[in-house]
């Protein structure tokens, strides 16, 4: 299978970063404290629970042209990682979500 043109990959870019920007500005963001996210948990708390998995987001530190923060790529892995562990948590899963690890 070959890459598309360029043309069609900057497209391609394009709508997918706008779509990521549309999803940012229109979903409500839970600002209440999450017991699944370890720097909201306390350490009783956490001690209190068996955790099965300990989530660990990571993304390239690099620039996106100059319509982009570096950290674009960490910022979308940790937002996933927190719904992730949100829904695992919600189905009675011990998921906790760790901070992000920046790369580069």
């Amino acid at each position: 299978m070959s890459a598309p043109p360029a043309d069609t990959a900057v497209a391609l870019r394009h709508v997918i970063y706008r779509a990521t920007m549309l999803i940012a500005r229109t979903e409500t963001y839970n600002t209440a404290m999450s017991d699944f996210i370890l720097e909201q948990a306390s350490h009783g708390f956490l001690r209190q629970h068996k955790w099965e998995v300990a989530v660990l987001p990571f993304g390239a530190t690099e620039p996106h042209n100059y319509h982009m923060p570096y950290g674009t790529d960490t910022f979308q892995v940790e937002e996933i990682g927190r719904r992730a562990c949100e829904m695992a948590y919600k189905e009675a899963g011990r998921c906790c979500c760790c901070r992000p690890c920046h790369l580069g």
